[in-house]
């Protein structure tokens, strides 16, 4: 079988997609650790490294797909960095609330760059 240019660009543009469905995953993985570690450095956890932070994020990824999993999540984070186990619940839900956050501020810093500032008073009427 004799490969042709048309087939080799099928292989590679469904290589590219499935690099890209990866990088989506894994940057998103990134983001949510970078954001637990934020989450355990307020509520003044110890061992609050970037490795350390890895590793409770991932567990409780695992966790996450058991029923009722956020709570095994919350007593992770607790016995990992020292700290109670409200405190263990609200750095998860501090984890959870500010990529939300961030991605509201990038969308209103984009419509404001795009439609300009009066268009973004517009939109909400004011």
């Amino acid at each position: 079988m004799i490969l042709q240019i048309g087939d080799i660009l099928n292989e590679l543009l469904g290589l590219f997609g499935i690099g890209i469905i990866l990088g989506i995953f894994f940057g998103g993985f990134l983001i949510y650790v970078l954001c637990l570690k934020w989450g355990i450095n307020r509520v003044k956890g110890k061992e609050n490294d970037f490795g350390s932070a890895f590793i409770t994020a991932l567990l409780s990824y695992v966790c996450s797909y058991i029923p009722c999993g956020c709570f095994l999540s919350a007593y992770i984070i607790s016995t990992r960095h020292k700290v109670s186990y409200g405190n263990g619940i609200l750095a998860l839900i501090l984890a959870g609330i500010l990529p939300i956050l961030l991605g509201l501020i990038i969308i209103v810093i984009i419509i404001v760059l795009t439609i300009g500032f009066s268009g973004f008073l517009a939109i909400f009427g004011l």
